[in-house]
């Protein structure tokens, strides 16, 4: 049984509860005295992600292949899945203790804007990538498929988009909020 992630019903459910808990767990986010408490309890948040995670993909897939008509997914097609969704958990985690970024999810891509000049390389060593165009960094789950280029807003519209909130220290009453495509700041 899940202990953290038992009302999510999707994967994109889990995903958001992952960055929610992440913002209240991160051991880079609380004192000096709960970083051994916060340790802990990312590394049973990341076991539990990575169970629910696989979960809700592979239901989500075969929906989809059964929709389409396709042939059911096959162990190495599961498999594929789950290293994506490790890879952007990853790349999430090692910057969302950075303080005053602006981190969006837009389909299996993470953006990243706000104050990202003075963070430029974390964010290198976190594997991002500079989008001069968009002004933006950028971490590719998985490669661009072709050539076209997309502005943000055409990116956000094509594959739906989750910010997550930029309060790096939320306090005690304030629980983080993530925003969704459409909420006010």
């Amino acid at each position: 049984m899940l202990k953290h992630f038992h009302n999510c019903t999707t994967a994109e459910d889990v995903k958001i509860e992952y960055r929610r808990l992440c913002k209240m767990f991160h051991p880079d986010l609380g004192t000096s005295d709960e970083k051994e408490m916060r340790t802990r309890a990312m590394q049973e948040i990341n076991v539990e992600y990575a169970q629910a995670s696989a979960m809700f993909r592979q239901a989500e897939m075969r929906e989809k292949a059964r929709q389409q008509g396709k042939p059911e997914p096959t162990a190495q097609d599961f498999t594929d899945a789950a290293a994506v969704d490790e890879r952007i958990r990853q790349a999430i985690e090692q910057i969302i203790g950075i303080e005053g970024l602006d981190i969006e999810i837009c389909g299996l891509w993470v953006w990243v804007g706000g104050n990202t000049k003075e963070n430029r390389e974390q964010l290198k060593a976190a594997k991002f990538r500079w989008a001069a165009k968009k002004k933006l960094w950028y971490f590719a789950g998985i490669p661009a498929g072709g050539h076209r280029e997309f502005t943000i807003d055409e990116i956000r519209e094509n594959y739906g988009s989750v910010r997550v909130n930029a309060n790096p220290r939320p306090s005690k009453t304030q629980q983080p909020r993530l925003i969704g495509r459409g909420d006010e700041e």
